[in-house]
This record gives C-alpha cells, sequence and structure tokens, in this order.
C-alpha cells in the first residue's frame, strides 16, 4: 500500500472544511490545562534514544488557537494539519498528536458526565421504586395515599366463581369416569387375549 493510500484512508473521517475557516477562527477557548502537554516519539528524525519520547510544552496562545479550531473540527485532513502547523509554528506531528489526544479527553468527559447523569437517574429509579414497594407492602392507594379497601365482590363476579367451581367438579367427575372406563378396558382386554 502506497503513502498516497494511506492518507486516503486515514483522512476518511475528516470533515472537509475550507482550511481558513477552520484555522482562521476567533480564541474564544479558556480551557488550557493539560493540554499543553505532547508525548510524540521523534525516532524517525534521527535523534538520540534519550530524546526518542519528549514532552513539548505548548503556548498558550497555541492551544487557545488549538481548541478554537477543535471547537469547528474534531478531526483534520493532512492538509489542513500542515497549514495549521505552519501558522502556530508547530510540527504537523504536534497537531496531529494534540488533536488526538483532545478528542480522547473529549470521550472520558462525555463518558464520565453520561455516568453520572446514569447514576443519578438510577437512583431515582431505585427512590421511586422503594417507594412503591413499602406502598405494596403497606396496603396504601399509590395515588393518594389511603389505605386501600377491599373491593366489595359484585354479583357477576360471585356469578362466575361459581361456574368456575361447578365446571371444576364436573371435570373432576369426568376425569374419574373415563380413568375407570380405561381401568375396565385393560382388565378386559388381559383376560379375552390367549397367552401363548
Amino acid at each position: 500500500m502506497d503513502n498516497g493510500s494511506q492518507q486516503e484512508s486515514s483522512d476518511l473521517h475528516v470533515h472537509h472544511l475550507p482550511i481558513a475557516s477552520v484555522i482562521g477562527v476567533e480564541d474564544r477557548t479558556e480551557e488550557a490545562d493539560d493540554a499543553a502537554v505532547d508525548y510524540h516519539d521523534d525516532s524517525s528524525e534521527g535523534q538520540d534514544e534519550v530524546s526518542n519520547k519528549r514532552m513539548k510544552r505548548h503556548t498558550d496562545d497555541q492551544i487557545k488557537h488549538l481548541e478554537s479550531v477543535f471547537e469547528r473540527c474534531t478531526y483534520l485532513g493532512g492538509n489542513q494539519r500542515v497549514e495549521l502547523a505552519k501558522k502556530l509554528g508547530m510540527e504537523e506531528r504536534q497537531v496531529k498528536f494534540w488533536f488526538q489526544n483532545r478528542r480522547t479527553r473529549k470521550k472520558m468527559h462525555d463518558e464520565r458526565q453520561e455516568g453520572m447523569w446514569l447514576q443519578e437517574e438510577n437512583d431515582v429509579l431505585h427512590a421511586e421504586n422503594k417507594v412503591l414497594k413499602e406502598a405494596m407492602w403497606a396496603n396504601i392507594c399509590f395515588t393518594c395515599g389511603s389505605p386501600v379497601v377491599p373491593a366489595i365482590p359484585t354479583v357477576q363476579h360471585q356469578y362466575l366463581s361459581f361456574q368456575n367451581m361447578r365446571l371444576a367438579d364436573e371435570l373432576q367427575h369426568a376425569t374419574a369416569v373415563f380413568n375407570m372406563v380405561a381401568q375396565d378396558a385393560d382388565v378386559g382386554l388381559a383376560t379375552s387375549v390367549p397367552f401363548d
């Protein structure tokens, strides 16, 4: 695979915005905490092992500008990274790694926020569940909080209960008759079949 096709495949998720609109935005970001640190490997540049991994601090202005670009576009293409790096006096790799780190921090922040929201929602649901269980065991109306009075059986309910008992008795009687007939048939078959 040549470098051109690698570049195309790595830029599949890039939002293609005009470069000037991405890097020429106003500085509006106040967040510049640990975004100033950039870790990267310079081994391809042929430097000593000691300086292979080093920490480079970015200036406050660079960070503010990177943050403002990140607000508008979280993924930069190769050309956009190169132009932004030139404008800020940075290496293209520094811009690339800064954006990777910033996306990771944003994802972690969003997941933490979602986790806190889900925990709060879970706590509310547990509290509601506890109240409902207590009301159910105490026979209290969920709506008004007054004691639940058992319903007086209606005439139709009494009639259906009576029909249910009558049908259960009929089923029991029919099952007993069937079992007797089946036993008699088995006994009759056993006496009429000759043994060889």
